[in-house]
């Protein structure tokens, strides 16, 4: 009996022990979407940063994700693989909805559909192209490329892959997992920003959170925090951001989500405000063993202190309370940061820090971005 391809390929990414897949959808994929939901650990994403994020803490972690994003998620996403997988050299099969080439009728999809290859070749970024069944084991070797040379591998799969396939799902059968995992709840509402005037500046708010720290990951985010972090407290269990800014929330959902250990997350305003899209994946995916802090000076701290909307239009906190991340914290001082610190509860945390701000005088972090990640990975296996 003739397989159709959605079901072969399902079988080669299990082959290839693919124990995840983040994905965003695609209508020429749909029924290969639908199988993804049955057959493996779904990540669905509202923001192709977010699912580059979540798998690379899930590749830090130890498992195996790939990720399966239409061609226009390729032009969202070219600063994080320039700037996280490339420069820490991490290794990500990213299959890819090939749209605007091969019998598109939606015109707008044809610019960057057309340049997709040629994206590719100008980030260095290898791709292997599956237009019919029979380029199917080309799928196999792509994988095995992305894992050994430790790289994002575009897979281009061409709507002629699907042509003939008798597979079609019903509406129903494709949300049947999702309302297995439905949490339906309401979340109070708290207060929003208050300033006393005695705020801490962020590396004083760092200072604080490191004093706490045991045997927890954490992840500094982009600039000056991981600067201040490395100069407060370097240990192995740190994992420095120097590019990807708004993803060190993801990494940490990643993270969590792959190992047991705790995860802090030393994230700011300026960077969740360029993606909050971090805050819907923390609820959907971040484990009670992740922790948030939203550093919060209402400025761009790495880039001359500009304003940023949460000093007077945006309360992190109640945005991720909207979110429905129901255990939240407003700390701005060490004895509400340790109150906070003891309220374990269900789902992840996430402690809202108001700071002042400012930034101190510390240098560069000394490590390349290989460095940091080969020190890390050995003391997650310690």
């Amino acid at each position: 009996m003739k397989v159709d391809p959605e079901h072969r390929l399902v079988q080669i990414l299990k082959e290839q022990k693919i124990d995840c897949v983040a994905t965003l959808p695609c209508d020429k994929a749909q029924a290969f979407l639908a199988l993804v939901t049955q057959n493996f650990s779904e990540i669905p994403l509202t923001r192709e940063a977010d699912g580059f994020g979540i798998c690379a803490g899930l590749v830090l972690a130890g498992r195996r994700p790939a990720m399966l994003i239409q061609n226009t998620g390729l032009g969202n996403a070219v600063t994080d693989i320039a700037s996280l997988f490339q420069v820490y050299q991490l290794p990500l099969p990213v299959l890819v909805s090939w749209r605007g080439v091969y019998k598109e009728t939606i015109e707008v999809q044809k610019n960057l559909g057309q340049k997709i290859p040629a994206l590719l070749q100008a980030l260095g970024v290898p791709h292997t192209v599956v237009e019919r069944e029979e380029d199917l084991p080309l799928v196999s070797s792509a994988i095995e490329d992305a894992y050994r040379h430790q790289t994002v591998h575009a897979i281009l799969l061409s709507p002629r892959l699907w042509e003939g396939s008798s597979f079609s799902p019903t509406p129903n059968e494709i949300r049947r997992k999702h309302r297995e995992n439905e949490h339906p709840q309401t979340v109070a509402v708290k207060s929003r920003r208050e300033v006393t005037g005695d705020e801490l500046t962020r590396y004083g708010a760092i200072k604080l959170i490191m004093g706490a720290a045991d045997q927890q990951i954490v992840i500094g985010h982009t600039g000056i925090p991981s600067k201040e972090l490395f100069a407060i407290r370097d240990r192995p269990l740190n994992f420095y951001m120097l590019g990807s800014l708004g993803l060190a929330t993801p990494i940490g959902i990643g993270l969590s989500m792959g190992q047991e250990r705790e995860v802090w997350v030393l994230d700011g305003d300026g960077a969740l405000l360029l993606n909050p899209n971090a805050l819907f994946s923390l609820r959907m995916f971040g484990r009670s063993n992740l922790t948030v802090f939203a550093i919060d000076n209402a400025s761009w701290g790495s880039t001359g202190n500009q304003v940023t909307p949460t000093l007077d239009y945006f309360d992190l906190e109640l945005l991720a309370r909207s979110c429905g991340i129901r255990n939240t914290h407003k700390v701005r001082n060490a004895a509400e940061l340790q109150e906070a610190l003891q309220v374990r509860g269900d789902g992840p945390r996430f402690i809202h820090f108001i700071t002042a701000p400012g930034n101190a005088n510390v240098p560069n972090v000394p490590l390349s971005p290989p460095e940091i990640k080969e020190r890390f990975l050995a003391a997650l296996r310690d």
